[in-house]
């Protein structure tokens, strides 16, 4: 392991948490590194919980973001770009300790958001064409059979636990808002009436966390699987984004820029941690609250 100031390089294969055991949260990060010249791209990192063991699992060669963990908590997938080709926004996978690093799919398009199916089966991300627009996909594991399953304007889908159904957030109406559709792509129809997005389904299925715009903010917001009784967790002035449950539904991870810093008129977009009830806030990595060091797209690893 190096260490390079508050940041820890450990190679693809050593010695790291189980995987499988939910011990881990995979992001996508940009960190100054101190003493470091040249182009550092954004890449996939992972973290415990309790803000230990942070390390970056990708190669400075593959532009990194949007990772996603397999059912079994072994693998993950991610959009990547190789050095060179920052549009080409391809399908990578890996194990969880970042060995076997391999592309899975080039995709004719811009890709986010990716989620394995429940069974492992399948993948669902969102695709953006040569219109610029983006749409809702699903493609086999291995990385073929690409179909479409909506029209333009639809993206961020989440498979439900039992494989039935996905949540996905659409600008239908000019409002975009999370709506629900059959697996296959049928019987779309909304779910959550108010200004929302990229929703996020709890382990046990009962309950859907979204980005719920209030005025000029984003709040972390969770409802019941039907949209109803819908309640606000994070309440603050601020941008709250991209929720992700812990294996036991009883914390959520997410994105928020509420960090400022002395000397700098805008905040970082940095992780943070809260009980499923919204109590006990606070950020999840050690990492010094610089203008330069960015984290998103959080999505902790399931039990196996």
């Amino acid at each position: 392991m190096v260490v390079l100031g508050a940041l820890a390089w450990v190679a693809p294969g050593a010695a790291g948490p189980a995987a499988g055991d939910g011990t881990l949260i995979a992001f996508s990060a940009s960190y100054t590194i101190p003493g470091y010249v040249g182009p550092y791209r954004q890449g996939i990192w992972v973290v415990r919980p309790n803000g230990g063991g942070l390390r970056r699992l990708t190669p400075n060669s593959i532009g990194a973001g949007w990772p996603t963990w397999s059912p079994d908590g072994k693998r993950i997938l991610f959009v990547g770009s190789p050095a060179g080709d920052d549009f080409a926004n391809d399908l990578y996978v890996m194990r969880a300790d970042g060995s076997g690093l391999r592309r899975l799919a080039k995709i004719p398009g811009s890709v986010e958001d990716p989620d394995w199916s429940p069974d492992g089966r399948k993948i669902v991300f969102g695709v953006y064409g040569d219109d610029f627009k983006v749409r809702v996909a699903v493609m086999g594991a291995n990385g073929r059979g690409l179909r479409m399953l909506t029209p333009k304007g639809n993206g961020a889908p989440d498979w439900s636990p039992d494989g039935r159904s996905i949540a996905f957030s659409s600008a239908r109406g000019g409002k975009v808002r999370v709506w629900i559709m059959n697996a296959d792509g049928s019987e779309q129809r909304l779910l959550i009436r108010r200004q929302s997005d990229w929703p996020a389904w709890s382990p046990d299925g009962g309950e859907i966390a979204f980005v719920s715009r209030v005025g000029r903010d984003t709040e972390i917001a969770v409802a019941q699987a039907d949209g109803t009784a819908i309640r606000t967790l994070s309440r603050n002035s601020f941008g709250d984004g991209q929720p992700s449950w812990s294996p036991n539904g009883e914390r959520i991870v997410f994105e928020s820029d509420r960090t400022r810093v002395p000397g700098f008129s805008g905040r970082p977009n940095l992780l943070f941690v809260m009980g499923a009830d919204g109590r006990n806030q606070r950020r999840l990595t050690r990492i010094p609250a610089d203008p330069s060091n960015v984290e998103a797209t959080p999505a902790w690893q399931p039990r196996s």
